[in-house]
Order: structure tokens, then sequence, then C-alpha cells
């Protein structure tokens, strides 16, 4: 961590010495292995529909442990499910959580927006159709860094999935999901911020039709976001790291503007669940990359992630339909 504030800023160029750094200093044998089991299943149609699920060996392990989803970056164009297995052996082992980490359409696959909110619909209903679901009632956690991110909001604000994030009991016999909360970590939110450079602009205009965006954006979603849906909603929490880009900090600060000035105009309650953090000391890899160390400094961030999921499966929450 000492190490990264003299790598810059610019995602892109410090990308090769962030992983080289955090791949030494990962162990080469992780405990955890021993102590999670990891089965891959396939959740759509699409050969890159695929998700891995991390679960402790421990018979202490409660029926009702919830789910978390990780969904990682990669600028719409790479990323595979495995280089994250430690994310889903940190968050199994410590915290007992079911983690969910699928491979979503990049570029190479004919990914278009809305693509990536497409996929987590069809993870959601591939979810409760399971055995593992024991309850009426399933949280489900998300956690999304980056253009994982971008999906996870488009998800949450996009009208065509909205819709199904609602306040209802479920039904008798049919189990219900119910997303508590969604993180979103290093997340690019408003792309009228994102830099012109072609090896920047490129993904972004082949994902979003030619640079069409059109408030369909993340930030353009939220401001026409019923406000039902942002009140009775998951709880939202935008996280960015203290090394990220300026760039990218603006667009939580300007996501936090938007939602306070619908709190005042709409009379909605405070921040409507929305909470926003500094990561300290992380860049916008490094966070993610440092689970799996084992050094409490470098995974602290998620540690406290960890906990706060755990409090906040005390709270009620809204419920998402299993019929999508």
């Amino acid at each position: 961590m000492d190490t990264l504030p003299s790598l810059g800023t610019d995602i892109l160029s410090l990308l090769p010495s962030t992983l080289a750094t955090y791949r030494a200093l990962r162990p080469q044998n992780l405990p955890s292995d021993r102590l999670i089991s990891c089965s891959t299943h396939k959740y759509g149609p699409h050969e890159r529909q695929l998700v891995d699920r991390h679960v402790s060996c421990s018979p202490n392990l409660s029926e009702s442990a919830s789910v978390l989803i990780f969904l990682y970056g990669g600028f719409f164009q790479w990323g595979v499910r495995t280089q994250y297995s430690p994310v889903g052996q940190f968050f199994a082992q410590h915290f007992d959580l079911t983690v969910l980490i699928p491979d979503y359409r990049l570029l190479a696959d004919g990914a278009k927006y809305p693509s990536g909110a497409q996929d987590i619909a069809l993870l959601l209903d591939w979810l409760s159709r399971q055995d593992f679901i024991q309850n009426s009632v399933q949280n489900v956690h998300i956690l999304a860094t980056s253009a994982g991110g971008i999906h996870a909001s488009t998800f949450l604000w996009h009208p065509q999935y909205t819709a199904l994030v609602t306040t209802h009991d479920a039904e008798e016999g049919s189990p219900s999901l119910r997303l508590k909360t969604c993180t979103l970590l290093s997340t690019p939110l408003s792309l009228k911020h994102w830099p012109w450079e072609p090896r920047y602009r490129d993904p972004m205009n082949a994902y979003y039709a030619d640079g069409q965006v059109d408030g369909s954006d993340p930030l353009g979603l939220l401001k026409k976001t019923k406000a039902s849906v942002l009140q009775h909603g998951p709880r939202v929490r935008i996280l960015f790291a203290e090394l990220d880009p300026t760039w990218v900090k603006e667009m939580a600060t300007e996501t936090v503007g938007v939602v306070e000035e619908r709190m005042k105009t709409e009379h909605l309650p405070m921040r409507c669940g929305f909470e926003v953090k500094e990561v300290k000391g992380h860049n916008h890899l490094s966070h993610v990359l440092a689970i799996g160390t084992g050094i409490r400094r470098e995974e602290e961030w998620a540690w406290e992630l960890g906990n706060w999921i755990r409090r906040e499966d005390l709270d009620s929450a809204t419920t998402l339909k299993t019929k999508l």
C-alpha cells in the first residue's frame, strides 16, 4: 500500500505495477482453500454466463446464510471470475456468506447496453430456483467495482428492472430474493466525466452505442428513477479509493448531490439509504486485489464492509420478486 501513491492515479498506467505488487503479497496457497467449497454453474444460455459459488465448509454454517454477488470490472473488455476467487473465499470464510462471482458478457461477446443488467437479472432468476435457497425470503447483497458497478447500478435504476425491486411479502411456498444492499466500488457513475483519450473513450463508446449515452449512464438513470424505488430500494454504498482518478471521485460527489436534491424537492428520507465513503490508501485496483493477502491493513475496508453487511441483515429491506 505504501508504494501506491508513486504509481499515480491513471488507471491503465498503474495497472501492471499494481497487479505485480499484489501478486507478490498474496500467499500461493491460501489457508481458506481448505475451508471453502467452490462449484461452477451455468446461469444463462451464453457461454460466458457462468458463475462460481463459494461457500464455507463449516458445519456451523447457517442455512439462512445471505448471498453476496461480486461483479468485477475491466472496462467492458476484460475479466474472468476465477481471477477473483480470493474475494469469494474471504467473504465466505469470515462472514459465512454464500458468494457468487459471475462472468458476464464483454464487448468481444457482443455486449451492448444494457446487457450487463440483463446478465444480473438472469443470475438472480437462476438463484431463485436453486435448492440451496432454504428460506422463504433470501437476503442478497451486491458488491460491484468499476464497470461491474456500472452494470449493477444500471440494474438498480433502469426502468426495465426497477419494477422488480418492490416491497412485498413472499408468497407462501415461493421463495423471494430480498435485495438488501448494493456497494458500488470505484464506479464511474456519470459518463460525462469519462476521459476523452481513445484508450478510455473507445470501450465506453462501444458499449453505449458510439457514446450516445442520452441519460442512460447510472447518474442519468438515477435522476429518472421513481422516488418510491429510491425510498424502498436497497441501501446503496458508494465507495471511492483515496487514489482513484479525480474524475471517478467527481462522479461520486455528483451522485450524492443528485440524491440530496431529490431528497429536498420530493421530501424523501435522508439520502434514501445512500452512503458515500473513501477507501483509504488504495487505488482503483488495489482494494480488490488486496483481498486474500491476509494483511489486515490492506483488507481493512473489506472487513468493515463485511461487518456492515452483517448489520444490514438484521434490518428490514426490500424484496426482489423471483419471477423476473
